[in-house]
């Protein structure tokens, strides 16, 4: 029976990166390399990596799978959702 590799990285398993002179997970490490293998480009503002990830405005916690909105983000959405109604 074989098993399958786990997605997740254990918690500071960081591999340096060095066209970004950065360390971040191994794994997405991993896919940087193959990336440049490719000729796929990658920005280096965009390779962010912690428990909970901000995405165009929403707070996403994999672990925890949840995906939630501060107060002043909600507010703003429920505006711009107003003035589309009206």
């Amino acid at each position: 029976m074989s098993t399958m590799p786990s997605p997740f990285e254990r918690e500071g398993e960081l591999t340096f990166y060095p066209p970004h002179d950065t360390s971040y997970p191994s794994k997405q490490t991993r896919l940087l390399h193959l990336w440049d293998e490719l000729g796929i480009p990658h920005d280096k503002e965009k390779q962010e990596f912690g428990l909970v990830l901000r995405i165009i405005g929403f707070e996403v916690n994999p672990n925890a799978m949840t995906v939630s909105m501060d107060i002043d983000a909600r507010k703003d959405l429920i505006d711009i959702i107003r003035v589309f109604l009206l």
